[in-house]
């Protein structure tokens, strides 16, 4: 699968990195990177391992290990 990284995705996980990186830039860099990650390498494995999404059309995977959930379709 290709995955098409939005604009308002981009724009939130850099939100993500700032806030974090006000108490711990470390953390912020790591808490990013696994997000980002996570979703590249599970995505484009199986783009069909996230739950069916709140809104119609999309799905959501859950983020382990973070409070994160990424929205897709």
């Amino acid at each position: 699968m290709r995955i098409v990284w939005t604009r308002h995705y981009l724009i939130e996980l850099a939100s993500i990195g700032d806030y974090i990186g006000e108490r711990d830039p470390r953390a912020a860099a790591r808490v990013v990177n696994d997000i980002h990650s996570k979703t590249a390498r599970l995505l484009s494995a199986n783009p069909f391992i996230g739950r069916i999404g709140e809104i119609k059309g999309t799905r959501e995977l859950v983020i382990s290990g973070t409070p994160y959930i990424v929205a897709y379709r």
